[in-house]
């Protein structure tokens, strides 16, 4: 993977501040106790790659081709609890 340094990257602020704050507020959400979130930014050709990541109970694997429809509720395999309302692919 090649990383190089972007001149200017075009993009609608509110879109990309409500995905990122999706991300980051399930990254909290569904993360253990102490546990870590991490965000990268790097520029991969003439694209920018932004990756949020943490080390929480994950998606059921089952769940994981289902993840980006619309309204898709995966439910909380620790506790049993479904939280929020699936809309993040609504942007």
């Amino acid at each position: 993977m090649k990383v190089n340094q972007l001149d200017k990257v075009f993009f609608d602020v509110k879109r990309l501040r409500s995905i990122i704050q999706n991300l980051l507020d399930n990254a909290i959400k569904y993360n253990n106790i102490n546990g870590k979130v991490d965000v990268t930014a790097k520029a991969l050709d003439n694209l920018l790659s932004i990756s949020v990541s943490d080390n929480g109970i994950g998606i059921p694997e089952q769940d994981q081709e289902k993840t980006f429809h619309k309204f898709h509720r995966a439910g909380n395999v620790a506790t049993g609890q479904i939280v929020g309302s699936g809309l993040a692919c609504m942007l």
